[in-house]
């Protein structure tokens, strides 16, 4: 045999063998997939109880504002009563009524309950 032909069996047998090792152990330095999933697993688990407790907190607070709410009174609004300046002449036309109302009249308007 030639020193070529020696040269290229024995890259041969070498490439040959590395890709067996390499078949034996695909993940080699890799976490498998079951480790991977279980941690991302773990993961979620953590956050669902993050967002538990929050949402606990939430509602304890909604319950605390509707309290809060409930307590309050709200006082019942009185309506101003309809008043009407002293000076303005009160008259009618079709029903309907309206006001004549002085420019000047020298003194301040001061306002009575309406008629």
């Amino acid at each position: 045999m030639s020193r070529a032909s020696l040269l290229r069996l024995t890259l041969g047998a070498v490439l040959l063998a590395s890709l067996g090792a390499a078949a034996d152990n695909p993940g080699a330095g890799k976490p498998s997939e079951t480790e991977q999933l279980g941690s991302k697993i773990r993961d979620l688990v953590g956050e669902v109880a993050a967002l538990q407790s929050e949402n606990q907190q939430l509602r304890a607070q909604v319950r605390l504002l509707q309290a809060r709410l409930a307590s309050t009174s709200n006082p019942a609004v009185v309506p101003a009563p309809n008043q009407i300046p002293e000076n303005w002449k009160r008259s009618q036309f079709n029903g309907l009524t309206y006001y004549l109302i002085p420019l000047d009249s020298g003194r301040p308007a001061t306002t009575q309950p309406a008629r």
